[in-house]
């Protein structure tokens, strides 16, 4: 279904080149607890065979905590340059977690914006070097399954929300295709392997998931 989808919107969005080689992203498996990265074994085993290379690799010499603070400071710019007039005027209640993001986003200088745009450079040519024709890149889509309801804020920033966003912000950052394949499950709930492709690979690596299925 996702495929038909890609297929309308996307139309000829294709690097055209078939998935080979599998690119192991070694420090964003670091991050997971044993029991998370066991889950993930099989799924990630799966993946590998139905490509002929696999190397493991590390996606952010700098370190990931490094590209989501720069992931961090472009999406507060984003989020207070659309909405930060309609909230001084309108000045709305935001929940627990909502509400301090917002007060942030509201403190973010245009010289912390520029600095994290030219980080963001560095970012996507490491990327474009790191990701060559027919190669994915697999990674966790997250550091662990869902956090349960009540979860204090502090437990949920610091065990939870920030593994995730340094999992996350690599394509976002890189501007790259990210198809999560539900494909794991850790105490009854489930657990996602992600395969990232190269800039405008969307169409391509949706058709291509299906290899795993």
């Amino acid at each position: 279904m996702l495929g038909k989808v890609g297929r309308v919107l996307l139309q000829d969005a294709s690097a055209g080149a078939r998935p080979s080689r599998a690119l192991i992203a070694r420090d964003a498996f670091d991050l997971l607890d044993d029991p998370i990265r066991r889950a993930l074994e099989a799924p990630l085993e799966a993946v590998v065979r139905r490509l002929d290379r696999c190397d493991e690799v590390t996606v952010s010499p700098e370190g990931l905590s490094a590209w989501v603070e720069c992931f961090r400071v472009l999406q507060a710019a984003e989020v207070w340059g659309n909405h930060g007039a309609w909230i001084r005027q309108v000045t709305p209640v935001f929940g627990r977690g909502i509400r301090e993001r917002m007060e942030w986003a509201a403190t973010v200088r245009p010289e912390d914006v520029q600095a994290a745009q030219r980080f963001r450079m560095g970012v996507v040519q490491r990327l474009e070097q790191l990701l060559g024709p027919g190669d994915v890149l697999l990674l966790p889509t997250s550091p662990r399954i869902a956090p349960l309801k009540g979860t204090e804020t502090s437990e949920l920033e610091i065990h939870f929300r920030h593994q995730a966003m340094c999992l996350l912000c690599i394509a976002g950052l890189g501007g790259l295709p990210q198809v999560s394949l539900p494909l794991a499950a850790f105490n009854g709930c489930p657990l996602g392997l992600s395969v990232v492709g190269r800039r405008g690979a969307d169409l391509d690596l949706l058709e291509r998931t299906a290899w795993v299925s």
